[in-house]
C-alpha cells in the first residue's frame, strides 16, 4: 500500500471508540481511522474501565494498515466523586503504562492525534512533555453551547482548564462541523481550527435508482430521540401537514421513546403515516435511505451529523435546521433549512420539498467524493503533513 510520504505512523488516542460494551459508542471515530490508516500507518489506543474485572485485559486487532488496540481495566464501583477521581487517575496510570509500552516496542510516532480530548487529551500532553511528539485533536463533542443539557460551562473548574489547554495545544484542532469550532471560539477566545467532516462508508450509503414508487412521498428521521433532536417538534409538524389534507409517510428510526410514541398516537399519526422501526443496523438503515424521498432532521444543536452526510450520500435532499455540518452542506440544490423550533415552517418547507425537483444522482455524486473513506483519509493525511512540515 503506497503510504503519504514524510508521514511513517501516527497513534491514535481515542475517548471514544466502538468496544465489546457497546458496538456504536465513537464508529464514525473508527470509521475515521479506516479511512486514514489508507494514507498512513495509524495505531488506535482506547482504554474502558469495566466494573468486575480484577485484572487487565487488552485485544489487538490488525488490518490493513490500522492497529486497534483495546485495554479494559478494573473500574471502581460507584458513582461519587471520590470513585470518579480514582478511576480517572487509574485511567491515565494504565494508559501510560501501555504507551511506554508501545514506544519501547515501535519508536515514536510522527504523530499522536486525539479524538475528544477528555481522558485521551490529557496523555497527549504527556507525551508531547516527555517525548516531544506533537499533536493532533478532533473535537467532536457538542459542549460548547447554551442549548445542551451538559454544556462546557456549567462543568466543573478543573474539567474546563483541562479541556482549554488541551484544545489550546493541538496542532490542529480539528472539528467536524464549522458551527462547532466556532462554538468553541466564542468560550475559549480565538481557537484556530480546520473544518474536516466525518466519513460515510460509501459501499453502503450510496444512491440506488429507486423502484416504482408504491408508497406516499416518505419523509425518514434517524436518530437517538434524545430531546435536542426534538422529534416531538416533527410530529408537530407532521400533525399539521396531515390537517392540510397532504400524503406522505414518516419513518422514524432510532431508540424509541414512549413519550414520542404516545404523542404520534394522540396525533392519530401512529401507523398511519408515522412509523417507528426502533434501533437496526447500519446496513439496515442505508437500505432505509436508498428506499425514502428525504431526510428530515429538526435538531436544536449538533456538533456534526453523520445522518446527513449519510442521506446526502444516497441521494437524499435534506431539510433540516442550520446546526452543526447541515448548516455547512444544505443548499438549495440539496435540501431546505428550517429555523430551530419553528414547527409551522417546518410544515410548509416538508410541503415545499416535497413539490421541488431534485437531481438525486448528482446530490450523491458530490456527497461521495466529499466525504468517502478516500476524500476524508486525504484530507487529515494531507493536515499531518502540513503539520510535521511547519514544526521541523
Amino acid at each position: 500500500m503506497p503510504y503519504l510520504a514524510g508521514v511513517k505512523k501516527v497513534l491514535w488516542l481515542c475517548s471514544w471508540y466502538p468496544n465489546r460494551n457497546s458496538a456504536q459508542e465513537g464508529d464514525f471515530i473508527q470509521r475515521m481511522a479506516q479511512a486514514v490508516a489508507r494514507q498512513v500507518p495509524v495505531h488506535v489506543l482506547f482504554l474502558q474501565g469495566e466494573k468486575g474485572l480484577t485484572r487487565v485485559e487488552e485485544i489487538v486487532k490488525k488490518q490493513d494498515g490500522l492497529t486497534e488496540q483495546w485495554v479494559y481495566y478494573p473500574e471502581t464501583p460507584g458513582a461519587g466523586r471520590w470513585s470518579k477521581w480514582r478511576n480517572y487517575n487509574r485511567y491515565q496510570r494504565v494508559a501510560r503504562e501501555h504507551l511506554l509500552k508501545y514506544f519501547s516496542a515501535e519508536g515514536k510516532p510522527d504523530l499522536v492525534h486525539v479524538q475528544v480530548p477528555i481522558r485521551a487529551g490529557r496523555l497527549a500532553l504527556w507525551i508531547q512533555k516527555k517525548f516531544g511528539v506533537p499533536y493532533a485533536l478532533t473535537e467532536h463533542y457538542g459542549i460548547y453551547n447554551r442549548v445542551v443539557t451538559d454544556p462546557f460551562e456549567k462543568r466543573n473548574y478543573f474539567f474546563k482548564k483541562d479541556v482549554e489547554q488541551i484544545l489550546r495545544n493541538a496542532s490542529p484542532l480539528i472539528c467536524v462541523s464549522r458551527q462547532l469550532g466556532e462554538d468553541i471560539a466564542s468560550l475559549l477566545g480565538p481557537v484556530p481550527f480546520r473544518f474536516i467532516p466525518n466519513v460515510v462508508d460509501t459501499t453502503l450509503f450510496h444512491y440506488k435508482q429507486p423502484a416504482a414508487a408504491a408508497h406516499p412521498f416518505r419523509f425518514l428521521h434517524v436518530s437517538n430521540m434524545l430531546p435536542l433532536k426534538n422529534v416531538e417538534g416533527i410530529l408537530e409538524a407532521a400533525a399539521m401537514l396531515d390537517a392540510r389534507g397532504v400524503r406522505f409517510e414518516l419513518h422514524i428510526i432510532g431508540a424509541i421513546r414512549e413519550t414520542v410514541r404516545e404523542l404520534a398516537r394522540s396525533k392519530k399519526l401512529l401507523d398511519r403515516c408515522v412509523f417507528f422501526s426502533g434501533e437496526i443496523s447500519y446496513p439496515e438503515v442505508a437500505a432505509a435511505m436508498q428506499r425514502a424521498d428525504a431526510l428530515l432532521m429538526f435538531s436544536r444543536s449538533e456538533s456534526g451529523s453523520c445522518v446527513v452526510e449519510e442521506a446526502l450520500c444516497c441521494g437524499l435532499p435534506v431539510l433540516a435546521t442550520p446546526v452543526g455540518v447541515a448548516r455547512d452542506l444544505i443548499v438549495p440544490a440539496n435540501g431546505l433549512l428550517c429555523k430551530v423550533d419553528a414547527v409551522e415552517e417546518l410544515a410548509d418547507k416538508m410541503q415545499q420539498l416535497m413539490q421541488q425537483e431534485y437531481r438525486h444522482s448528482e446530490i450523491s455524486e458530490q456527497a461521495m467524493a466529499a466525504f468517502s473513506y478516500s476524500g476524508i483519509g486525504k484530507q487529515i493525511a494531507g493536515v499531518y503533513k502540513e503539520s510535521l512540515n511547519g514544526l521541523r
